[in-house]
């Protein structure tokens, strides 16, 4: 998805934390890593080496992405939509560029590096000044320091758009910034990135209504984000929807938003049953290597019993061998068979592509007529070990 970047510079307040290392060191510091570092863990790592409060590690991440990776203008006609998140910062880090979307989950991932809470938040924007919301959908990062919560814009802070074109120029307003103050600008879709007890609704933000940060409110965030990020995808993705629209589906952004939401669903939903089916045909795949070499000394049996040799000395015991190991190798691959078939079960597809619903449906049902076809199988050559058994023991 295509993410926005500020049309013109901005100014809120920053809030200064640092302390005996300095920002100016810092800022100079870590605009540049040496060339072999190439992964996100790598340059985090060197950057905050020798620094050791959570304010000054975040600033040095910070800096070095607003200074090397710039917003990539093709984007915007050419929309990507990712399904991976570590893609998306790898995909940073190769190119040098990308939309805020790569802005903000390569500081994610930096952040993640060091051991420092940093989320990727989704949303639209305004300028301060103006009434009218942006034209793209946005995102930034919500960043843990020192046990409080803070945003950060490392997109708008590396450069904005002039005059059609792309200006890759430091700006410095949008780091650490308390989230009433940040709210003037950024809109989280899901209210519950707004960092407050009393967030407002998307109309009230529309509006430019912000009396409701003034009152208190009852709404625990931190609870909120701690329940949400022990969900499943698929459930926190469902809670997140429903949030959003509580709190006022009242643009195109926002609709867009869902409507992406759901997509992602579907696609969470079909990769887990294929990722079951895929397991289902493990099991099958044990069951027919045991089944066949139970078929491999079965026939061994056979081939010594119809030599001459089969009479001599010695060969009872081979006989006797090549039909254990038949029964042997027969019952493990019974067993897996078995496995298999129970997990037929949870093999349902709970999306609403048609597509995929078609090919769950054929690929089950073909999926139950290989279990059949097996289940028959080793009923004969059960049948046949058996028999083969019984001359054996007449045969002594």
């Amino acid at each position: 998805m295509t993410k926005a970047l500020s049309f013109l510079p901005l100014f809120l307040s920053v809030v200064q934390l640092f302390g005996q290392t300095g920002i100016e060191s810092i800022d100079s510091a870590s605009q540049k890593v040496p060339k072999e570092l190439n992964t996100a863990d790598e340059i985090a790592l060197y950057l905050t080496k020798d620094l050791k409060k959570e304010d000054e590690k975040v600033r040095a991440i910070y800096i070095w992405i607003t200074h090397n990776i710039k917003y990539d203008m093709a984007q915007i006609s050419t929309p990507i939509t990712y399904t991976e998140e570590t893609n998306i910062a790898e995909e940073a880090l190769k190119n040098r560029k990308g939309v805020c979307e790569h802005y903000a989950q390569l500081f994610t991932s930096m952040c993640s590096a060091i051991g420092i809470t940093s989320y990727v938040i989704p949303g639209y924007t305004r300028q301060t000044d103006g009434a009218k919301i942006d034209p793209l959908n946005h995102a930034w990062n919500g960043v843990v320091v020192n046990n409080k919560y803070y945003l950060i814009d490392a997109t708008w802070d590396a450069g904005y758009f002039n005059k059609g074109g792309y200006v890759h120029e430091f700006q410095g307003d949008f780091f650490l910034v308390e989230p009433k103050e940040f709210l003037k600008a950024h809109m989280p879709f899901d209210p519950i990135w707004q960092f407050l007890n009393n967030p407002i609704t998307h109309t009230a933000y529309v509006s430019k209504d912000f009396s409701r940060l003034g009152q208190r409110g009852n709404f625990a965030f931190r609870d909120s984000i701690a329940r949400m990020t022990a969900l499943d995808s698929i459930s926190r993705i469902e809670k997140s929807i429903a949030r959003i629209q509580k709190a006022g589906v009242t643009n195109v952004h926002i609709r867009e938003e869902i409507s992406q939401m759901e997509n992602l669903i579907e696609y969470y939903r079909y990769n887990h049953w294929v990722s079951r089916f895929n397991a289902i045909n493990g099991e099958l795949k044990l069951a027919v290597d045991e089944i066949n070499s139970a078929v491999s000394y079965h026939n061994a049996f056979f081939k010594m019993i119809n030599k001459k040799q089969g009479e001599s000395q010695g060969t009872d015991g081979e006989l006797k061998t090549n039909l254990s190991n038949a029964s042997d190798h027969l019952t493990k691959g019974k067993a897996f068979l078995r496995v298999a078939e129970s997990q037929l079960g949870s093999l349902e597809y709970l999306g609403s592509n048609k597509e995929h619903l078609q090919n769950a449906k054929t690929n089950k049902k073909n999926l139950l007529a290989y279990i059949a076809q097996l289940k028959e199988s080793n009923l004969k050559l059960e049948a046949s070990i058996t028999k083969n058994w019984e001359y054996y023991q007449k045969r002594l």
